[in-house]
């Protein structure tokens, strides 16, 4: 093969890989996106679980059985706690399929085009085995679904400050910076040091006028800080604020 023919062939193997490169990135990236779609399902029905749980045991208060009631509230609470069990294990069998996937697109991205692209097919395959592996149950309470399950029913105790936010208190909620209530047109932002949350206009308001970039927590007698890196959306509050306007437009 001449030369000039073999640098042509050379550069049609390559634009070929590229092309394959591409078709295979856009593939994961379509399946990840898929998974992340059902892993936000999963969190949403964990949420609607615990909702249902709550107003069945509110109602049991209120509506007392002739046979034991605390034995049948509790009963009746395991089981719902068996199934949030149960969904947050699928949800977390969903991250390890999506840090599989992840790990596989950077593998794909930064391929050597020179020589022929990995199987992307075995590669998955391999990064889900490395995954692989049996979450206990004491693992699975860990997470923060499992920690919202019990703080809709009393059980967690307040940090040691005392002072951790009542995340089923939304209705009398306020911005600590702004004094106004909280809503979803506000973009309430929870900071991860201390669970207190602020409207988005109120906490960047404070972290703009800073020389520094982590201040200390408006709200009266916190002492712990908080910066950019440490806000993040609280999709809980916010589902307890979209369970509230529903009720009032009821």
């Amino acid at each position: 093969m001449a030369e000039e023919d073999l640098e042509d062939f050379m550069e049609l193997s390559h634009n070929s890989r590229k092309v394959a490169q591409n078709e295979i990135i856009k593939h994961l990236k379509d399946d990840m996106k898929t998974l992340q779609d059902m892993q936000k399902q999963f969190q949403e029905y964990a949420r609607d679980i615990t909702q249902v749980a709550v107003n069945d045991m509110n109602k049991a208060k209120e509506v007392q059985t002739e046979a034991n009631p605390a034995e049948n509230n509790t009963g009746h609470r395991d089981k719902i706690r068996e199934s949030l069990i149960s969904l947050i294990r699928e949800e977390e069998q969903v991250q390890s399929q999506l840090e599989a996937m992840e790990s596989c697109l950077n593998t794909i991205k930064h391929a050597d085009l020179s020589e022929n692209l990995p199987n992307a097919t075995e590669l998955l395959k391999i990064e889900i085995e490395k995954r692989s592996k049996t979450v206990s149950e004491q693992d699975l309470m860990k997470s923060r679904l499992y920690e919202r399950w019990q703080q809709k029913f009393g059980q967690v105790q307040e940090d040691e400050d005392g002072i951790m936010m009542d995340p089923t208190d939304v209705q009398q909620s306020k911005c600590p910076v702004l004094g106004a209530k909280l809503t979803l047109d506000s973009k309430p932002l929870k900071n991860t040091n201390c669970n207190h949350i602020y409207s988005t206009t109120g906490i960047f308001g404070l972290l703009n006028q800073s020389n520094s970039n982590t201040i200390r927590c408006p709200v009266a007698g916190c002492n712990k800080m908080v910066s950019r890196s440490s806000l993040e959306r609280d999709e809980d509050f916010e589902y307890e604020l979209k369970l509230l306007l529903k009720s009032q437009s009821n």
